[in-house]
């Protein structure tokens, strides 16, 4: 076994259920918040989840380098398909999702709220095709 690809297998798996549970349960939620307690509710959420998500793309951002510099050579197209959406999912993050958040500041907002969900699915679809990248370089080296 690769080393690089299991850290990168394990912290996909773990992003693709915490967004599942996200995408589920803590975005659908956001808006039996009251408004009274919406800017405390949404800070909190907004500094823990960081100390959820940070770690997870941290381990599969290193799982990755170490697949790319000392992996087996026949899973660069499985490590490609991996990078690239490892890098969607961020770039979702970074451009979509925390936008959109910084906008809830204000106020929930239903439509806000629902754009969120948009990018929060496609984030989610992007780490499903990581486990599935890792998962298809584990089935070529074993």
């Amino acid at each position: 076994m690769n080393l690089g690809v299991i850290i990168t297998l394990i912290a996909s798996v773990y992003l693709a259920g915490l967004s599942v549970t996200v995408g589920l349960v803590t975005y659908p939620s956001f808006r039996f918040v009251e408004d009274e307690n919406w800017l405390s509710f949404h800070r909190h959420h907004s500094s823990r989840i960081t100390w959820a998500v940070g770690p997870a793309w941290l381990s599969q951002a290193l799982g990755l380098g170490i697949w790319l510099f000392a992996g087996p050579q026949q899973t660069w197209i499985a490590w490609a398909l991996t990078g690239a959406s490892a890098l969607l999912a961020v770039l979702l993050t970074v451009f979509g999702a925390v936008p959109i958040h910084q906008q809830l500041r204000g106020g929930f907002d239903q439509t806000l709220n629902q754009r969120l969900l948009t990018y929060h699915w496609l984030r989610t679809v992007a780490w499903f095709t990581c486990v599935g990248g890792t998962t298809w370089a584990l089935a070529q080296i074993s």
